[in-house]
């Protein structure tokens, strides 16, 4: 073998930079060095370790692990995979790298610099979790079969010599390189076998974890994080032929933070803009939450109070965000895209403001259907020296779902990836309120495990459970949330009131109706019965670019001020920005309803004195024959609360008020394989999962296959399939199921349902 490499050869014949072992890992290490240079200290700050203990230990440990990360790449295995053999790999690279540094010679000669146990042992962790994924297991337990019961280290080659020698004049160890020759490890073969050995490693390494104190906890996630981001700008850098490859890059885009101006000018902007949803001038509210002290502040306000321009108001004035990136997080990609659109994108030229950018996994999709994004070509020529996976750390300004974020503490690639930038940002979670336990949990770990990073939560109702768990979790860091109620004068302005039978056909003619089921199934039956009145439906069961189509036509709908009809699921819950003046709905969860109801006179505002009292609007509550998707008991408690509310005229403060929330469970901060994990690197889920499926249809396949259309457009979620559907023997596209023509009835305006079978 004439060189070690670290990825296969260019198609094109030309040599990459970092496309050899040695080079690469050098490349990493420049990376980690420049990421820690620009954001070390700000990582530090994030998660509350003092600078003066921790800086130096930061800079050396991230160094050392990305310098040696992909050692374990010389192995005869990983050499002819890039060859082009298609057997596969015995064992990962990682976890090769990892013995490497454990038990060779090398870990001796890395004792020179990495003296404490600790430092080691994180140096170790940081190198075999560079890879995380989902089901991959960590540590390994087995070969891959079909790879061989032996593996070749080739530590006698001369990369693997200059690899060591590029370590040691880097990293300043002055002992003689060692001297390292290996005969083949038996993958398995009891004692003396590489997964064997792994195992009691990793044994020790879990015992080490447990008696490491709160501040190496709290060292080891980032140093691992940002060996993973080393790599993959290392890995980026290299898929630039003939360019001199230099790391100034990162300082440019982990240099690019919002500035008060720019903050202030879409304030201004909004105020300008002239939506009817936009006061004039701003509110004792919003200057409230902008100003008020605290690193974590509750915003607390029903929906049209002006929430999200506090919360840009608050990026623009208060002094703890300034120097900060902005994320806004919303709960599903539809609220992401919408708040990107509303504050951050410019209709008429076609491109962002800010600097900012729409990032969730439906984004590149929405920037092409709902945004027609016009391209900006011209970027600073840097562009090949990025992959798309770092385009969050040149943004300044970031709409996207809260995944994107709290995923990091689970391990989630964006997140992982992002990290440099979250590390350096201010956060806005909005709809809090929607999130389910395990997230909302997540949330709770995030705020005290990063206690360096200043937070806003809003929502329009927070049960009292949550509330308390919110107010424990800080004041384990002596903390307290500031709480910000909304402004009194549209909190209690009557916007509702509760009708005992919905209108008839014939009335629906002439009002904006929002009709929201529970189920899909049942969402498609009312539309049926109410075609007459050529209702718009909208559910999660469309493939994406049909759901795309029908959101816009809906909202348009709505905004046109005409009559209109809308026939949804609870998804309108959150990804509807709309005014009804009816409202239908199934009896739901309080929560749920609430919400339901913050799109039913939305835009009502106070009359001055002398102008007539704004109207109120009807809502009608349907008994269902099933509580599915809900429980029982949220069903009883719902029926209770609308006792409560009686047929009086009603606020949004009335809606809350009347919600007796008793003594509730507050949801447990989960395990968070990042946070948690130490020596393990495992993927864990951000949610609690729901039952379903995602498919392809058969007739979607020729589009997919000539490119025409991207998987994200045609994925199709459905539910369960019905019992006595073969789905397992379906044929897969990149790993999809491809329904057959025979299985699912579709229709771009009324969805997807199962054909028995």
């Amino acid at each position: 073998m004439n060189r070690l490499r670290a990825k296969s050869a260019d198609t094109s014949g030309r040599e990459l930079p970092g496309e050899f072992l040695p080079d690469h890992l050098r490349l990493a290490l420049e990376a980690a060095r420049a990421i820690c240079d620009s954001t070390a200290l700000d990582q530090l700050r994030a998660a509350g370790l003092p600078a003066p203990q921790w800086l130096p230990r930061m800079h050396r440990l991230t160094a050392a692990a990305s310098a040696l990360h992909d050692l374990g790449k010389a192995n005869a295995h990983f050499q002819r995979m890039l060859a082009g053999s298609p057997l596969p790999q015995g064992l990962r690279h990682e976890w090769i790298s990892f013995l490497l540094v454990s038990e060779s010679p090398i870990s001796d000669w890395l004792r020179v610099i990495l003296i404490q146990d600790e430092e080691m042992a994180i140096v170790r962790w940081a190198i075999c979790g560079h890879h995380p994924a989902p089901r991959r297991p960590s540590p390994p337990s087995e070969a891959e079969p079909g790879a061989g019961d032996v593996l070749d280290i080739l530590s006698g080659h001369t990369d693997f010599r200059a690899c060591l020698e590029m370590v040691g004049s880097c990293l300043g160890i002055r002992s003689p390189i060692p001297t390292v020759e290996l005969d083949p490890w038996p993958l398995h073969s009891g004692a003396s076998g590489a997964l064997h050995r792994i195992a009691r490693l990793w044994i020790q390494d879990v015992a080490l974890w447990d008696k490491m104190d709160e501040k190496w906890r709290s060292l080891c996630p980032i140093v691992k994080a940002t060996v993973i981001a080393a790599d993959v700008a290392a890995s980026s850098a290299s898929d630039a032929p003939g360019r001199k490859i230099d790391f100034n890059w990162v300082t440019d885009c982990l240099g690019r933070i919002p500035t008060a101006e720019e903050m202030g000018a879409l304030v201004r902007e909004r105020l300008a803009s002239g939506n009817p949803a936009a006061p004039r001038t701003l509110r004792p509210f919003q200057i409230d939450v902008a100003e008020r002290p605290g690193r974590v502040v509750l915003v607390r306000a029903g929906c049209g109070t002006g929430k999200t321009l506090a919360a840009y108001l608050r990026a623009a004035r208060c002094a703890a965000w300034s120097g900060k990136r902005l994320y806004f997080c919303y709960p599903t990609t539809g609220t992401a895209t919408e708040g990107f659109r509303d504050y951050l994108f410019d209709e008429v030229v076609r491109c962002p403001k800010a600097g900012a950018h729409l990032f969730h996994s439906r984004a590149d999709v929405d920037a092409r259907l709902i945004l027609q994004q016009v391209e900006d070509l011209d970027d600073g020529g840097d562009a090949t020296a990025r992959s798309d996976s770092l385009v969050a750390w040149d943004t300044p300004i970031a709409c996207c779902t809260v995944d994107t974020v709290l995923g990091l503490l689970h391990n989630q690639r964006r997140g992982l990836y992002a990290w440099p930038a979250l590390a350096q940002s201010a956060f806005v979670f909005d709809e809090v309120h929607a999130y389910d336990d395990r997230l909302f949990g997540t949330l709770l770990r995030f705020l005290t495990a990063l206690p360096g990073t200043p937070a806003l939560l809003m929502t329009a109702s927070l049960p009292a459970g949550r509330l308390r768990a919110l107010r424990d979790t800080l004041e384990t860091l002596g903390e307290s949330p500031a709480l910000v109620d909304g402004p009194a004068d549209l909190e209690r302005l009557p916007r509702y009131r509760r009708v005992t039978a919905a209108p008839c056909a014939a009335d629906m003619r002439s009002q904006t109706v929002l009709f929201v089921a529970n189920t899909v199934n049942r969402a498609i039956a009312h539309a049926r019965r109410l075609s007459g009145l050529r209702p718009l439906v909208y559910h999660s069961r469309f493939k994406y670019r049909d759901r795309v189509r029908r959101h816009a036509e809906l909202v348009d709908a709505f905004k046109a001020g005409g009559p209109a009809l809308a026939v949804t699921t609870q998804v309108c819950e959150m990804s509807l920005d709309l005014s009804a003046t009816t409202l239908i709905t199934e009896e739901a969860p309080v929560p749920a309803l609430i919400q339901r109801l913050g799109r039913l006179n939305r835009r009502a505002q106070p009359r001055g004195p002398g102008d007539p009292r704004p109207p109120v609007r009807p809502f009608a509550v349907l008994p269902v024959p099933d509580p599915l998707p809900y429980s029982d008991a949220e069903i009883a408690e719902a029926r209770e609360w609308l006792s409560r509310l009686g047929g009086r005229d009603l606020s949004q403060e009335d809606l809350v008020n009347a919600w007796d929330q008793g003594e509730r469970d507050a949801p447990t901060p989960p395990d968070c394989a990042w946070l948690d994990g130490g020596p393990t690197a495992t993927v864990h889920p951000l949610r609690e999962s729901s039952p379903g499926l995602r498919v392809i249809m058969e007739e979607d396949l020729p589009g997919l296959e000539n490119s025409r259309t991207s998987l994200v457009e045609a994925i199709l979620p459905m539910n369960p399939p019905p019992r006595g559907l073969d789905w397992g023997g379906w044929h897969r596209y990149r790993g999809v199921p491809v329904a057959p023509g025979d299985s699912i009835a579709y229709d771009p305006q009324e969805g997807a349902s199962w054909l028995s079978p």
